[in-house]
């Protein structure tokens, strides 16, 4: 592509610590860099991370969410606001597109509405089953009103839209190459398997499912541990769901074997501690910690709660299990525990398909097809 011809892309996003959501657009960005020239409306947090980012293309906003507490009152001026600022910086820098990172930021159209001939993307993370679920179908119908190409993460999310558009991309999260480690493969002989749950915490993530289900496991098998990875980003719900976690492992006596730890360390280094991935959310519109497994070569014990079947084929590159079923969970440890030699042939299928479905690259061009794609309508 010669340079005339490069895109301008605003990307508006709301990420203030590190998500599966944060991770994917990064990688897209660093692989379309430079044939894309990226913009940033981001609040304070984790984008400040990047060092890669000039200051003159970094903006930070105050991104105000919905909710029924008394910060309503000041959502609608700071939309407005925000937009009339990220609307004049669109007109005077010349950006081409709009790109916002999850439907629940409404000034993307905002800004649309403004500059009508800027080209609006908007990528869609969430299920109508999540905490939107009151706004969820608003959100959809204005977002299929104004923007010019949708992109759902997953079939799942595709189908909980419910708009068969023209406008519709789906394009499946992506693994930044940072987060792979060449060296895939752990000394393994089967005496001890060692589980690991990548997930922040917060209500319905099923952290508290894997607890249950791995006191359960533990009366039958004694050769199995358990570590839980992640943050609480400071929010007072997620910090009582935290305690309750590990008042669960006292009440139990469950200290020798299962340990929660803050996300201090590599994910790559984590996955390649332990044998077996788990992920027991109530609700995921994809799943990055299951791709990151497969990337990494660790099978996955998922729940049926929309991405990780997208991911994960049952007993071919891991086991899914029902959705809150603590029991069949339990099972499911318990079958890789005692039956080791399955470990290793689901961990052989891992890369197989990571490379075959959800390679960045091929899904890097998807992305950059849809911006530079003319509009039909």
């Amino acid at each position: 592509m010669e340079k005339g011809n490069i895109k301008s892309v605003l990307l508006i996003d709301n990420s203030v610590q590190e998500s599966g959501a944060y991770h994917s657009i990064r990688c897209f960005i660093k692989k379309l860099q430079p044939r894309i020239s990226y913009y940033y409306a981001v609040p304070q947090g984790c984008w400040n991370k990047n060092k890669d980012i000039p200051p003159s293309r970094l903006e930070h906003y105050q991104f105000n969410e919905l909710s029924k507490s008394w910060r309503l009152m000041w959502y609608f001026p700071q939309l407005i606001t925000n937009s009339i600022k990220i609307g004049e910086w669109v007109r005077r820098e010349g950006i081409q597109i709009v790109h916002v990172n999850d439907l629940y930021n409404m000034i993307g159209i905002c800004v649309k509405i403004m500059v009508p001939k800027v080209k609006l993307v908007y990528h869609i993370r969430l299920r109508r089953t999540s905490y939107a679920r009151p706004v969820f179908g608003l959100w959809i119908w204005l977002i299929n009103k104004f923007s010019d190409v949708i992109v759902p993460v997953s079939e799942t999310v595709e189908k909980d839209m419910s708009i068969p558009s023209e406008k519709v991309v789906r394009i499946y999260d992506a693994v930044e190459d940072s987060r792979i480690r060449s060296n895939r493969k752990k000394s393994f002989d089967g005496n001890h398997i060692s589980f690991l749950y990548i997930g922040n915490y917060i209500p319905g993530k099923g952290q508290d499912h894997a607890l249950r289900a791995f006191e359960v496991a533990l009366r039958s098998c004694k050769n199995i541990s358990l570590q839980l990875v992640g943050v609480t980003g400071g929010n007072a719900k997620n910090e009582a769901y935290l305690r309750s976690l590990k008042q669960f492992i006292i009440d139990h006596e469950l200290n020798d074997s299962i340990h929660i730890y803050d996300q201090g360390s590599d994910v790559c280094d984590l996955m390649m501690s332990c044998d077996v991935v788990l992920n027991f959310s109530e609700s995921e519109s994809f799943s990055l910690v299951c791709l990151e497994a497969l990337a990494n070569g660790k099978p996955v014990i998922a729940t049926k709660c929309g991405g990780p079947q997208e991911i994960i084929r049952h007993l071919e590159n891991g086991i899914l299990v029902e959705n809150k079923d603590v029991l069949a969970m339990s099972q499911a440890i318990i079958k890789l525990a005692v039956e080791p030699t399955l470990i290793t042939k689901l961990s052989n299928e891992t890369q197989v398909d990571f490379e075959k479905k959800f390679n960045a690259n091929l899904l890097a061009n998807k992305l950059l097809e849809v911006y530079n794609q003319d509009l039909a309508y």
